[in-house]
């Protein structure tokens, strides 16, 4: 079958080497200048023993964690407002994850191992100290290292994280969301444990094995089967399944597939964006749907082909429906959520601050809010490539159109966030690749530029996580941002991109 992962990976070759021609700027000495301070001063030094994890939060200027690590009313944590998901005075290796590879990246461009080695070294403690008797690593959204009192802690909302009890722990609150761990790596280091993880994961998010229900925690209770989770199993169990042919993964993976795609009204083909729980999700279809389909190609292109082309119709259906009603072409912008009953904007409730807006903002940093705008952005192009239809085509265009108004109209006092910057490049540099835009190649340059401009400190040394504070926060994104710019500058696609992109 055609794969647009190895399309758009020789296109970026042939075409990214010379993005930025004669003035392309220097991107690799301040990433090499970031890691470095990371792995020399950034890893715990805290508690009773010192480990190689790498700390959650630091002060750029010092490179330690901060010595007041209380965020302004004015700037409240990105991921959660009231959740420790940022791992406080800790170490969170899922958030992590992007920086991982990004150092990995590094080492294999620079030739100089030793980020390679500190990523190895942090894997291997937190795999050996963090882990579930029954093989379940315990990371993600309720689980992190506490390098001040040296120990694994869980939580389930927003109440103080406790010490995990090994005796007893069953990674019942285990959830990776909302891009896929990078599992080569983990698969580098130690495959028994990364598939002994993966099984008993899988088995514990499944809620009807018949029927595909899945619920977002690992805890086999119904729960929310948010769509964005659905994605990441199907591709989690086809990513197992080239490793292993055990063709019962694939067969649950399409069962997931379907349980989600079943879930839609049949009159506007829209899915149900949370299907299990009565509340405003299961009545709305968001900008999620293109981070489900995007992981659903990604994983039809590792199963037999007929298998992966009815994902492939399954995902399009889905895709395309939304697409046409979510546009808005007087306003020139995406709607951020619609009523699944007639394609409707979603008019967001007031107070309530995890969902999206009316119009799906590229620079909205919260986490979650259901607002994918990027990575619909992304899929649709990705569609593109793949079925050669005029109604994608002309979607991958109104994505252009929606991020070229939303950048030049933005707020100039709104913070700006390297997650955002990251996926926003992103989709330019994927965009010029299929279309060979100027504009696009134009917009692309300029963001990244300024990104570098805005974020990195040449006086500390290190890129800070967006532009309101003089900090480093590991879950807002600077892995991502140092990713795309490494891929820029030396035009190439990481094989470890397809887990956020």
């Amino acid at each position: 079958m055609p794969n647009t992962l190895i399309l758009l990976t020789t296109l970026f070759f042939f075409s990214f080497s010379d993005l930025f021609g004669q003035s392309r700027p220097d991107f690799t000495s301040p990433i090499k200048n970031h890691f470095q301070k990371l792995i020399s001063s950034g890893t715990d030094t805290y508690g009773e023993k010192s480990t190689p994890v790498w700390m959650s939060s630091l002060d750029p200027m010092t490179g330690q964690y901060p010595e007041n690590d209380q965020r302004p009313d004015s700037i409240p944590q990105r991921v959660y407002l009231n959740r420790s998901v940022s791992a406080p005075e800790g170490a969170t290796p899922y958030w992590d994850i992007p920086n991982l590879v990004s150092a990995l990246e590094l080492s294999r461009l620079s030739e100089d191992s030793s980020y390679r080695e500190a990523v190895y070294q942090y894997l291997n403690f937190y795999l050996e100290n963090c882990k579930a008797n029954n093989g379940i690593i315990l990371w993600g959204n309720h689980y992190y290292y506490d390098a001040f009192k040296d120990q694994c802690l869980k939580f389930k909302s927003s109440e103080t994280p406790q010490p995990v009890d090994f005796s007893t722990e069953t990674g019942d609150l285990y959830e990776a969301r909302p891009f896929s761990p990078a599992w080569d790596i983990l698969w580098e280091i130690d495959p028994v444990l990364t598939e002994k993880h993966l099984r008993e994961t899988i088995k514990r998010h499944i809620v009807d094995p018949e029927t595909g229900e899945f619920n977002r925690h690992a805890d086999g209770e119904r729960g929310y089967a948010f769509i964005e989770y659905g994605g990441l199993l199907c591709y989690t169990l086809a990513w197992l399944y080239e490793k292993t042919w055990d063709t019962s993964l694939i067969d649950l993976a399409d069962r997931i597939i379907h349980y989600t795609f079943e879930h839609r009204n049949k009159t506007t083909g829209l899915l149900e964006n949370s299907p299990t729980q009565d509340r405003w999700d299961k009545y709305t279809a968001t900008t999620e749907v293109g981070l489900w389909a995007g992981y659903v190609l990604k994983a039809s292109q590792k199963v037999p082909e007929k298998l992966g082309r009815k994902w492939q119709t399954l995902a399009s259906r889905s895709m395309a429906r939304w697409l046409i009603y979510g546009w808005d072409e007087k306003v020139g912008l995406y709607f951020g959520g619609l009523n699944i009953l007639d394609g409707s904007p979603y008019k967001p409730q007031p107070d309530y601050p995890y969902q999206p807006d009316k119009y799906s903002d590229i620079f909205n940093p919260l986490f979650p809010t259901h607002n994918y705008p990027m990575q619909l952005a992304e899929t649709t192009l990705e569609m593109f490539l793949l079925t050669k239809n005029s109604l994608y085509e002309t979607h991958a265009q109104n994505w252009f159109r929606h991020v070229r108004k939303q950048v030049n109209e933005r707020n100039p006092d709104d913070l700006l966030y390297a997650e955002n910057y990251a996926r926003i490049i992103h989709f330019l540099k994927s965009y010029h690749t299929v279309f060979k835009d100027p504009e696009s190649r134009q917009l692309m340059q300029t963001l990244a530029s300024e990104a570098l401009a805005n974020l990195y400190l040449e006086e500390a040394g290190m890129f800070r996580s967006h532009t309101g504070e003089t900090r480093y926060d590991a879950v807002d994104g600077v892995g991502l941002l140092a990713l795309v710019l490494l891929e820029i500058e030396y035009g190439f696609e990481s094989v470890y991109g397809e887990s956020f992109y």
